[in-house]
């Protein structure tokens, strides 16, 4: 009477802890970027929303991952021989999907350091004069050395400088 034959409620239910822990993650990581960022207010807020929404989304759907490949990863590890005989049970793969779920969520997110839609990045292996990369969602991908000019002369609008104030002390963690 109470089987579950099909595997779909433990599909639901590790899609809903996925996206549970997901979202917590995700908003908890995203709060603390933006604010760190100088968001305040209800771009702080938009910012959180679309961590929370982001992370509920992937933890959804790594879970619903794992919960799949489930069975077939409590095929490899259960074994019996004599008097030793380990398997591995459901509760088991669902609390392992949602640990990874959390880790997985937290490294994506953790990378992530914008400003107005802006971020910096260096690459290792870049050429001299030193410098970052100011990068945007609108395609700007404009380099600025270590005293906080572009290398080219370009002129930065006031979206990017504001960025750029806003991310120059994460920028100079990227040089040391």
């Amino acid at each position: 009477m109470f089987t579950d034959e099909t595997g779909m409620f433990l599909i639901s239910i590790a899609v809903l802890i996925g996206a549970i822990i997901g979202a917590t993650v995700g908003g908890i990581i995203a709060y603390n970027i933006a604010s760190s960022n100088g968001s305040s207010g209800w771009e702080l807020v938009g910012y959180t929303a679309l961590g929370v929404l982001g992370g509920g989304v992937a933890g959804g759907l790594l879970g619903a991952g794992i919960a799949a490949i489930g069975p077939f990863i409590g095929a490899l590890f259960a074994f019996s021989s004599g008097a030793l005989a380990m398997s591995v049970s459901s509760s088991q793969i669902l609390a392992a999907g949602a640990t990874a779920t959390a880790l997985g969520i937290g490294v994506m997110f953790a990378t992530t350091g914008k400003s107005n839609g802006y971020w910096a990045q260096k690459y290792s292996d870049d050429h001299l004069p030193e410098h970052i990369h100011l990068k945007g969602t609108d395609g700007t991908n404009i380099r600025i050395g270590r005293d906080g000019k572009t290398l080219n002369g370009e002129e930065l609008n006031p979206q990017q400088r504001k960025a750029l104030r806003r991310l120059w002390k994460q920028i100079l963690k990227l040089f040391a």
